[in-house]
Order: structure tokens, then C-alpha cells, then sequence
């Protein structure tokens, strides 16, 4: 599961709506569900470097499905550039939990994808040398615990509803990204709610991202599809870290529901 930019969003939504005739037309409709705890990708210059999704869950094919992963203490440590001073991110969480389940049939579907993370620290940071300055970090994020859920629910004869919910507790974000503020933040957020904006740096948290599909016959109906959801995101655009310029994201908490289609 990829989550998307804002523009990207617009254009999924709209790429959904040009296709829905044709993917109810391709087959039966079945449920799909994933989670992950945390993912990392990063763009220097040519170089590409990533966390991939941590704990990843993805639905079975029976049609009750229910199903809880846990990865214990996880640990890494991703260098995102050769040569001096470069960047490092060091990801550590006490657990990762991942949760999907459904219930899918002809008469209704439940469909969740469930993610927290436990224990959390984040640090975007020069990689140490064998100085023992205490360098300030580019981006260090810690929290107690980070939720989110992704719902997908229809019921008979033409209701079907997507909706995301997640909490965080003591959420506390600091570094040179950031302007050198700590930001915290304890609670439920808002849908898409920005914890700080600049140029080059967005942090969200409860991200969620959907799409619907038009059917029309005759009249037209828009039903939503899918709901991607994100505890906590965080956007790099050309951000500047020490003499590197670097795009890319994180995401903890990655939850997805909604349907697929069969051919």
C-alpha cells in the first residue's frame, strides 16, 4: 500500500472515477485489507534508499478473515547517502501491531485495517562519527503509542461508508525540519490534521486518502472503493539536510480497506 501525495490523491480520485464503470464491469467485487507499522523511502539525487513496510498484514481469501500480528522490539538503522556527513534514520519501537479483518457477503461487508505503534522513536540525524559533539537532529520523533484504523463498511440495499479513526499519546516532535520547535500533540486528531507545514516538510497525522466509483444505469451513483489511512506522515519535498537535498516520506500506522476487483 502506497499512501499519495495531495496532488496525487486528487488525481487517484478522479483516475477512479473515469474507471468505475469498467472495474464493476471486469468481475465480482472482493474484500481487500492490509496494515503495516511503519515504512521509510528516501530520494538523494540518484539515489533511492527505504524501510519497507514493517509487519505487514494482508487479507486472506476466505470470505471471514481475522487476523493480529505483533513484531516485537524492532530496530534499524537505513543511511540515505554516501560519502561525509551523511544522513541516517534509526527507527526503534517498543511493537509494532498489525490487524486485518473482514467479513465479506452478498448482503454486507465489513472491512478494517488496523495498525499501532508502540514504543516509537524516530531519529533523521548526521551519522556519528568518532566525535562525541551532540549534534542536533534533522527530524527526531518519539511517541508512547500511535493508532489508526481503516473502515469499509456496506450494508444492503446501497449504503457503503468509509471513515478512518486513530489516537496518539504524547506525540513529541523536534529538530532543524521542524525550525527547531517541539511540537507534541496527546489525543485524537482531526481528519488530516497538520501537525506543521513548510516548503519542504509536511507532518499529518491521521492521513487518509479514498476513492469512489460511478456506476450509471441509468442514473449515476457514487460509491466509495477504498480508504487508505496514515497515523502519522511525514512529506519531504527538497528539504535541505546538511549538503544533501532530500525528498521522500514516513509513515506509522499504515491501514487500508475497501474492495478489489476479481477478473
Amino acid at each position: 500500500m502506497k499512501f499519495l501525495s495531495p496532488i496525487l490523491r486528487s488525481f487517484a480520485l478522479s483516475l477512479a472515477f473515469v474507471a468505475g464503470s469498467t472495474l464493476y464491469a471486469a468481475g465480482a467485487m472482493a474484500s481487500t485489507s492490509s496494515a503495516f507499522g511503519l515504512s521509510a523511502n528516501f530520494t538523494i539525487g540518484d539515489i533511492n534508499t527505504a524501510i519497507e513496510p514493517v509487519n505487514p498484514l494482508n487479507n486472506g481469501t476466505a470470505p471471514v478473515y481475522n487476523k493480529t500480528a505483533n513484531s516485537g522490539p524492532y530496530n534499524k538503522v537505513l543511511t540515505l547517502d554516501s560519502g561525509a556527513m551523511r544522513p541516517v534514520l534509526t527507527a526503534a519501537a517498543s511493537n509494532l501491531q498489525s490487524h486485518i479483518s473482514h467479513l465479506f457477503g452478498l448482503g454486507s461487508s465489513f472491512v478494517v485495517g488496523e495498525a499501532t505503534a508502540s514504543g516509537l522513536n524516530l531519529n533523521l540525524a548526521p551519522q556519528k562519527g568518532a566525535s562525541t559533539v551532540v549534534v542536533t537532529p534533522y527530524l527526531q520523533i518519539t511517541a508512547d503509542k500511535i493508532q489508526q484504523t481503516a473502515d469499509y463498511t456496506h450494508s444492503t440495499p446501497n449504503r457503503t461508508i468509509v471513515a478512518s479513526d486513530g489516537t496518539i499519546k504524547n506525540l513529541v516532535v523536534t529538530g532543524t525540519l521542524v525550525g527547531g520547535k517541539t511540537l507534541k500533540f496527546s489525543g485524537t486528531p482531526k481528519p488530516d490534521q497538520i501537525l506543521f507545514q513548510s516548503p519542504t516538510v509536511t507532518i499529518t497525522l491521521r492521513q487518509s486518502i479514498s476513492a469512489a466509483l460511478i456506476s450509471c444505469s441509468p442514473n449515476c451513483v457514487t460509491t466509495p472503493y477504498f480508504i487508505d489511512t496514515a497515523g502519522l506522515q511525514v512529506v519531504l519535498t527538497n528539504a535541505t539536510i546538511g549538503d544533501h537535498t532530500v525528498s521522500g516520506n514516513i509513515t506509522v500506522g499504515g491501514g487500508h480497506a475497501g474492495l478489489a476487483s476479481e477478473p
